[in-house]
């Protein structure tokens, strides 16, 4: 992301009132190589027959992925991603706060590092909740 910023980009940031240090390579790489990643996922699910989603009152929900439904969560998901990471960063911003946890000094805290994470599992779930 670093080389790519600076030889491609001049180092554009991508919100740098919110997250200065975030670039718009670090961006397009990450949404390329999430999509990437999401997309073979899909794909090797989709290889199986279904997926069991969960066990409820002894019915077991079983579902079986399309082709295009993951890739559309695979836009999704390398869209939400970096929307979570800037949505937890200006919660900081605007709560005067660095990091939410000192466990890891110099990378934001240990939490810092699921800002995404935890933003992509409540979208993925409204969008699995919204289908059922």
């Amino acid at each position: 992301g670093k080389y790519f910023g600076h030889k491609i980009f001049n180092g554009a940031k991508l919100a740098p009132k919110i997250s200065p240090k975030k670039t718009w390579a670090g961006f397009i790489i990450g949404f390329v190589a999430t999509f990437i990643t999401t997309t073979l996922m899909g794909l090797y699910l989709h290889s199986w027959e279904s997926i069991t989603f969960s066990e409820t009152a002894g019915k077991t929900v079983h579902y079986s992925l399309a082709i295009w439904e993951s890739v559309f969560m695979a836009l999704v998901i390398s869209f939400a991603a970096p929307l979570g990471d800037l949505l937890f960063s200006a919660i900081k911003r605007q709560h005067g706060v660095k990091d939410f946890s000192k466990l890891i000094p110099g990378h934001g805290g240990l939490f810092d590092r699921l800002d995404a994470l935890a933003f992509v599992t409540f979208v993925t779930t409204m969008i699995y909740l919204t289908a059922i």
